[in-house]
């Protein structure tokens, strides 16, 4: 006879009999609906049903020991969440409300999270948020065929046609001048977002088509750049 499933509520196990195995993320109360890794390896975003996103502390992490976390609690449900590379804020996307909101994490698990940007009325059905490695804009894609580029301050910068029928992920390249996106078709469509340098700041200049990686022959879910 099949064995029965575990109880509601019931503290999950993982299974720790595998070598490789280090821990378990435990806390949130719903769906994970998305997570994060910061470019140091210290940090995990995590966004929930549950109406939180959780930052945990990772880097100290141990076999079988709670590890230490920032909650962030929300007014709606995040579906996306994206960490800044110096892991000191993260992006929270908010399909329900239409936007998206930048929290300013503490120093330490527990501290407050504050946030610091709201981007509203952003149009279209939200799908996916990612922040660039330098932290100099973020990329906002809906479930149709746009994506938005907004500076941190919450300026739009520009707009993209994926013309992909439906968006699936975005993503920005860890040197910063690469933003991509994949979705219904079989191919990953990448451009290159340029900026020149005044005396003072970078000022954005333009965002252009660089390349398509075709070969699948079927709609790509994810993908991901190398360090």
């Amino acid at each position: 006879p099949a064995k029965a499933g575990p109880k509601k509520g019931a503290r999950r196990t993982a299974p720790t009999s595998h070598p490789l195995y280090i821990n378990m993320l435990r806390g949130h109360s719903d769906t994970i609906h998305d997570m994060d890794l910061d470019q140091s390896g210290k940090l995990l975003a995590t966004a929930s049903g549950d109406g939180t996103v959780r930052t945990w502390f990772i880097k100290d992490m141990d076999k079988g020991k709670d590890i230490k976390y920032t909650r962030i609690p929300l007014d709606n449900i995040p579906t996306s969440v994206s960490i800044s590379p110096d892991g000191k804020a993260v992006a929270v996307l908010l399909p329900s409300d239409n936007s998206v909101a930048i929290y300013r994490l503490g120093k330490k698990a527990g501290d407050e999270a504050t946030c610091v940007l709201t981007i509203r009325n952003i149009k279209g059905d939200l799908k996916d948020v990612a922040i660039s490695p330098t932290g100099r804009f973020i990329m906002v894609s809906t479930i149709a065929t746009t994506v938005y580029i907004y500076t941190l301050k919450g300026e739009l910068l520009h707009v993209l046609d994926t013309a992909q029928i439906n968006n699936g992920q975005v993503s920005i390249s860890p040197c910063n001048d690469m933003v991509a996106a994949s979705g219904f078709t079989p191919e990953v469509h990448l451009w290159a977002v340029q900026f020149g340098k005044s005396a003072t700041s970078n000022v954005f200049q333009q965002v252009r088509s660089a390349m398509d990686l075709s070969g699948h022959k079927s709609g790509i879910y994810s993908f991901s750049f190398s360090g």
